[in-house]
């Protein structure tokens, strides 16, 4: 009862641990990082993954109350009493039956052990667990000695030699532990629905033995126990064996919420089967979050992600804590939202080309990546131009991540590129040209289909001195226009609402029509300005007056006609648009 307890506690915390741990990666985990609570991870992802897994197993360990001083101890295998008769005919003094007492034998794993863990996908984990160790057991015993009784049947017992008898033996035991977890979005109760099965299966071997026993110096019983030595290594064996057997059945009994016996226990939260997480939702807005959620496929998905990130985000929720925690979790928010919102307004747009060399020869460059730089801006790659690609991971944290509010329009949030191809203003921060995801967005009164996507540079046009946050308002504008060759393009400043407290949405939205505007020959500056308040943006740039705030547009028409014609505008009336 004591092994079956203790082997089926272990499996159960794998069970416990697996999905926290999983990637799509094979990890071995030795025995000895676990006994001895390996601290010191190195530098490696796998090595820190290691470090997590052997330090959780180690403390869960403990809490069940596994002796891991000398070697971590899984079980006590019973062994019962045993008393045979060796010999009737006791024509000379000899032993005619020899005892043990009941007892107990350990089961201890060696550091040589270990856990591998394979991790194809959520959907498949896999442990696998090859164990080696010794079996030893300690016991009382007595031999009796007779001697012929005349005229009788049976030895007359003339002595008995009591003493100890040891028995240590080695074991191998091999486990393999299958989990699938199937995920799916139910719309009735707005959750999703994981899907759980784990099935353990695993055998058990003994062999080998050393005896050990002592009944006094030079007593003749230490002779005689030798010939016993097989008959108690085959009693250890098959009890051994057999209650290995047992608790790998009481564990597949337990995952399916069942007692030993396998019936039904209330008792007993079973593992596999259905688990539901809902989405927390008052009852007068189900049927509106309903609606959203399937016009925005949101369900899809999540399950996609879970399927292509699953392994990893049950890692690093497993891993990560305090803020690095809220970080990654509201990047994984942030990249749902943002597929959501391409995967249902964005449409493709024809662009005007640029190009790179591919060998010798000069192609058309792929502006969703990978980086190909060198970029042309002509068809034979004679004119270099400073252009980079912005993937749409990159682009969603920076739209929808945990830091949105405080990178949108500070130009201090990234790095100035020095030395661009062809840079037109090289004494002002910028970085190249880019393609964003949100030129793309088709959510106007007017389609942007027959439009070019175009090309949007960022630059910092304005720094002010103030008494906030680190004391620097540095402001960003962005510059978009339809073709990088394109010269004598309408100037027009285009400003961004939001009642002067916020930029997110409503630069998103003036962001969505550009095109509109490039299409028709301007080329469009947006200026970031300060902002009133302390709801949007980063600290510097935040608790703004309506006067700064015409002061920074202001400033922005100015900076427009100074240096909008190196950037190919046309020397003629800015032209003012605003939300």
């Amino acid at each position: 009862m004591f092994l079956r307890k203790h082997v089926t506690s272990l499996s159960l915390l794998i069970v416990g641990i697996l999905p926290l741990a999983a990637r799509a990666d094979t990890y071995v985990i030795p025995f000895s990082d676990i006994r001895t609570a390996m601290d010191d991870s190195g530098d490696s992802a796998d090595g820190a993954i290691r470090a997590y897994l052997a330090g959780l197993l180690r403390n869960e360990l403990d809490a069940l109350g596994f002796d891991l001083t000398g070697g971590v101890i899984i079980g006590d295998i019973p062994v019962n009493e045993i008393t045979r008769i060796i010999e009737t005919n006791c024509n000379f003094p000899r032993p005619y039956a020899i005892h043990t007492d009941a007892t107990t034998a350990t089961l201890a794993i060696d550091d040589g052990s270990s856990l591998t863990i394979k991790l194809d996908s959520l959907r498949s984990i896999n442990l696998t667990a090859g164990l080696t160790g010794t079996v030893s057991a300690a016991t009382t015993a007595w031999v009796r000695w007779g001697q012929d009784v005349p005229f009788g049947k049976d030895c007359a017992t003339i002595s008995t030699d009591h003493g100890s008898v040891g028995l240590t033996s080695s074991f191998d035991l091999n486990l393999s532990l299958a989990v699938a977890l199937n995920p799916t979005y139910d719309s009735d109760v707005i959750g999703i629905v994981v899907d759980k099965q784990a099935t353990l299966t695993g055998q058990a071997q003994i062999t080998g033995s050393d005896l050990q026993h002592d009944f006094g110096t030079l007593s003749p019983t230490d002779l005689v126990l030798s010939a016993f030595e097989d008959e108690l290594l085959q009693e250890l064996q098959a009890n051994g064996e057999q209650a290995i057997a047992d608790a790998i059945v009481g564990l597949n009994y337990r995952l399916d919420g069942r007692d030993e016996s396998g019936n039904p226990d209330p008792a007993i939260t079973p593992f596999n089967g259905p688990t539901t997480y809902v989405l927390d939702v008052s009852e007068e807005d189900q049927a509106f979050v309903r609606e959203l959620l399937s016009q925005f496929g949101i369900p899809d998905l999540v399950i996609s992600m879970l399927d292509d990130r699953g392994v990893e985000i049950l890692l690093q929720l497993a891993i990560l804590e305090g803020a690095e925690r809220d970080a990654y979790l509201a990047e994984l928010g942030a990249s749902v939202g943002c597929d959501a919102l391409l995967g249902t307004y964005e449409i493709s747009l024809p662009a005007y080309p640029v190009y790179t060399l591919n060998g010798q020869s000069c192609e058309i460059a792929d502006r969703s990546g990978p980086d190909a730089a060198p970029y042309y801006s002509d068809e034979s790659c004679s004119n270099e131009v400073a252009f980079e690609v912005t993937g749409q991971a990159e682009f969603c944290q920076a739209r929808f991540g945990d830091q949105a509010d405080t990178v949108l329009g500070n130009a201090a949030a990234w790095e100035p590129v020095d030395n661009q191809a062809n840079d037109p203003l090289p004494g002002t921060p910028s970085r190249p040209w880019t393609s964003i995801p949100s030129t793309q967005l088709d959510i106007g009164v007017l389609s942007l289909q027959g439009n070019h996507q175009p090309y949007m540079k960022r630059l910092g046009y304005k720094v002010l001195d103030v008494p906030r946050g680190n004391g620097r308002c540095e402001l960003e504008m962005r510059v978009y226009k339809n073709d990088l060759v394109a010269e004598d393009l309408r100037p027009l400043m285009a400003i961004h609402g939001g009642t002067w407290r916020s930029r997110g949405f409503s630069f998103l939205g003036l962001e969505a029509g550009i095109s509109q505007l490039t299409e028709r020959g301007f080329i469009v500056f947006a200026p970031f300005y300060r902002l009133v308040g302390e709801s949007d943006g980063n600290v510097e740039c935040n608790g703004a007056s309506w006067h700064e705030v015409t002061e920074d547009v202001a400033s922005a028409l100015d900076w427009i006609r100074t240096n909008g014609p190196a950037l190919d505008a046309s020397d003629e009336p800015v032209t003012v648009y605003g939300q």
